[in-house]
């Protein structure tokens, strides 16, 4: 679960507060595969109104560790809104994400996106630090 707002500032008024929810979900599978899908609903505030809409996001991911510390993976994600006249989001990525040092994470992976028929490829660097 999530919440994030603004407070107003400068005389301009305070953003609506947005939220939601996410469920995550992780099921190991044979030959050493992991599968990971995740569901998420949105209450996100419009760029150009002070109304508000509802954003769905869904994910499912297919990744086995190649070696200590390196793992491999593909996944597919969808994105919808009641945003009128927002398109829905498709994207699929196959990447690998390293584990070199404890607490430290680093990602690569290409990307392709689809949205009104339009496709668009990409490249996914990533870098996380945890305590």
């Amino acid at each position: 679960v999530f919440a994030s707002g603004a407070l107003p500032s400068s005389g301009s008024p305070a953003t609506r507060p947005e939220f939601g929810i996410k469920v995550p979900l992780r099921l190991d599978l044979p030959a050493d595969l992991q599968l990971g899908v995740m569901g998420e609903v949105d209450q996100r505030t419009d760029a150009l109104t002070s109304k508000s809409h509802e954003e769905l996001v869904g994910s499912i991911a297919v990744s086995r560790e190649l070696r200590h510390g390196l793992s491999g993976y593909l996944e597919c994600v969808s994105v919808s809104s009641t945003l009128k006249n927002q398109a829905w989001l498709g994207a699929v990525s196959v990447g690998v994400h390293a584990s070199p040092w404890r607490h430290v994470g680093m990602g690569l992976a290409i990307c392709e996106g689809m949205q009104r028929g339009h496709g668009d490829t990409g490249w996914i660097a990533s870098l996380g630090v945890s305590r």
